[in-house]
């Protein structure tokens, strides 16, 4: 069998040893040892939106996708849980490309309902569209990024961020992705996009498929306002998530979300509402023990420890101790905030 090495081969051309191109290569290469070292991005809702990453949430229209977007982007500047879940704190930007006469009503109820001021946190709203189908703007999105250290990007929507462009080319859509990625290189930020489903909404994000194949992460939206369904549709570099109920709740003259009605406390069985109850009575800063909580309700250890589970599946709980060494606290009362 003959042997074909490079210099046999008819497409080879010899490289320059002064070539750029070929000493950007040489200069990029690195060993398995230094490979292995690289650190994931950290979480910026845990399990959801990671750093360094371009993330893609879409549903049907007018059911919450926007709120949704808002609820994160108002949840990481803040710096608070989002749905049991840690949030690491950081600056966000916003970019309202539809919409904008309604985000200040959807603010001052996330407000109310949260007992929370945004004023004093970094959260920037754009009231107009950055088209980041070309590549200047892109260009100059990604420098205002950078230089105000945004943590998360939310472009809400993809089409109005995209004008222009074919969403159903994957050479159109290649190109944004392209100039999406420029920005996440220049800041390191999780860029959202706010993405409607296709007219057979089973088929995913509408469009050519190359923006969900350019994705770190892919988040769905289904269900109806009483009761929505988030679910992890991709995650590239983690585990996928368990689908997370959610519900829109009227607060002042707009709406918020929240957990779905099946999670609110007083809808829990009277049993584990009890459970959760003691742990409410006895809660002090830097949460308890399990053995204490145990203690303090009345009934078997193999029961306490499935309401235990529940409680924390649904975010009534949270352990804000570590893996080994848990420690619990009760989180109910924020939605009452309304």
């Amino acid at each position: 069998m003959m042997v074909t090495t490079p210099q046999d081969s008819v497409d080879y051309v010899p490289t320059e040893a002064d070539n750029p191109l070929a000493r950007r290569i040489r200069d990029g290469l690195i060993a398995t040892s230094a490979m292995k070292s690289i650190v994931p991005p950290p979480s910026i809702i845990d399990g959801l939106l990671y750093r360094d990453s371009l993330a893609m949430l879409y549903g049907t229209s007018g059911l919450g996708k926007s709120f949704l977007a808002a609820d994160f982007g108002l949840h990481v500047s803040h710096g608070n849980w989002w749905q049991g879940r840690d949030v690491e704190a950081g600056r966000v930007l916003y970019v309202i490309a539809e919409g904008v006469s309604g985000f200040g009503q959807r603010v001052a109820a996330w407000e109310t309902h949260h007992r929370a001021f945004s004023e004093a946190h970094p959260i920037d709203w754009l009231p107009w569209a950055v088209n980041v189908s070309e590549p200047a703007w892109a260009g100059a999105l990604a420098e205002v990024v950078a230089e105000n250290q945004y943590g998360l990007v939310i472009l809400d929507t993809f089409a109005r961020c995209a004008v222009g462009a074919e969403e159903n080319s994957a050479k159109d859509v290649g190109l944004i992705v392209n100039n999406l990625e420029h920005v996440r290189r220049a800041s390191g930020a999780c860029i959202l996009t706010v993405h409607h489903s296709g007219k057979d909404s089973a088929a995913g994000a509408r469009g050519s498929s190359a923006l969900r194949a350019a994705m770190t992460t892919e988040l769905e939206l289904t269900g109806e306002p009483s009761r929505l369904v988030l679910h992890t549709r991709k995650q590239k570099d983690a585990p996928e998530a368990n689908p997370i109920t959610l519900s829109l709740r009227a607060v002042g003259e707009s709406v918020v979300i929240d957990r779905a009605g099946s999670d609110d406390p007083e809808n829990l069985p009277a049993k584990v509402a009890a459970t959760l109850e003691a742990l409410e009575q006895i809660d002090v800063p830097g949460g308890v023990p399990s053995s204490v909580w145990l203690k303090s309700v009345d009934v078997p250890e193999r029961t306490f420890y499935r309401h235990r589970k529940g409680l924390l599946d649904q975010g009534l709980v949270l352990n804000v101790g570590t893996d080994k060494q848990p420690r619990y606290s009760a989180v109910v009362g924020e939605s009452d905030a309304a």
